[in-house]
């Protein structure tokens, strides 16, 4: 019998109140976002993509929580997902087994960073601000503390730094917040993910960190999240007010959602 069906509901209730799926399901929701999941190469290319990363999920619940998701959201057999994870833990094993022992045969050589892509844009102000207090937090634990007692709802604007700082909470959690930033570009299967890691690294920054540098940080990001949550909020009741055909409404959220806009341009 499965641990659901040995547990039942309350388990799936238990797992979520607690917020473990929080990591894994921002996975599911970035993977996605550039995907067209109505056709059909893409859309088993991400299921192969989920399946790839339960395997770091060690909860037997939360991997059938995530079997059931996968099931229901694309009309799929449950053992046939089961199928295939199985396939990937077996060669995944192996794969390790064979890096292990080819490790063995070798000198141990420098370590060196991946290559580090060309940057296509210039960061704004809120970007930079996103890649500085991240650097803090890779390397004090005085930001970590600032910011747990300052920002109860805090979120980055862009989700590549959101994602980086979910998967450094953690590792943090996995390593007893002793783990080097190396073995962080390690735990990081992404290679976009590893680049901006170091280019996060690389920032030319003092080696002091303040507290008033940290709530600077903080705020800047702050606002601009919540600004964007407004806008958002607005854009939606645009849509509802011009499904009502509610003029006078669409001309109000109108000038609101230009301000808006207007506003987070100048951030």
């Amino acid at each position: 019998m499965s641990t659901l069906k040995k547990n039942g509901a309350d388990a799936f209730k238990e797992l979520i109140a607690h917020g473990r799926e929080t990591l894994f399901g921002f996975k599911m929701a970035y993977y996605r976002k550039s995907l067209n999941l109505s056709n059909e190469s893409e859309r088993l290319g991400y299921i192969e993509k989920i399946l790839s990363e339960l395997l770091t999920v060690t909860s037997a619940v939360e991997r059938e929580l995530y079997f059931k998701q996968l099931a229901s959201e694309f009309e799929l057999s449950i053992d046939s997902l089961k199928e295939q994870f199985q396939q990937k833990f077996h060669e995944s094993r192996n794969q390790r087994t064979k890096e292990k022992q080819q490790l063995y045969q070798k000198q141990p050589v420098e370590r060196n960073y991946p290559q580090v892509q060309m940057q296509k844009r210039k960061p704004d102000n809120i970007e930079n601000a996103e890649r500085l207090l991240l650097n803090r937090l890779f390397h004090f634990e005085e930001a970590w503390i600032i910011m747990k007692n300052g920002a109860d709802d805090f979120h980055f604007v862009h989700d590549e730094y959101q994602m980086l700082f979910i998967l450094y909470e953690s590792f943090r959690e996995h390593t007893d917040n002793e783990g080097p930033i190396d073995a962080f570009i390690d735990f990081v299967k992404e290679p976009e993910l590893k680049n901006l890691i170091v280019e996060i690294e690389l920032l030319s920054i003092s080696n002091e960190v303040t507290a008033r540098e940290i709530e600077d940080y903080l705020d800047m990001i702050s606002r601009k999240s919540i600004l964007q949550m407004k806008l958002k909020e607005k854009q939606e009741a645009l849509t509802e007010a011009s499904r009502r055909g509610d003029k006078d409404q669409l001309r109000v959220l109108m000038i609101e959602v230009v301000n808006l806009s207007r506003l987070l341009k100048n951030k």
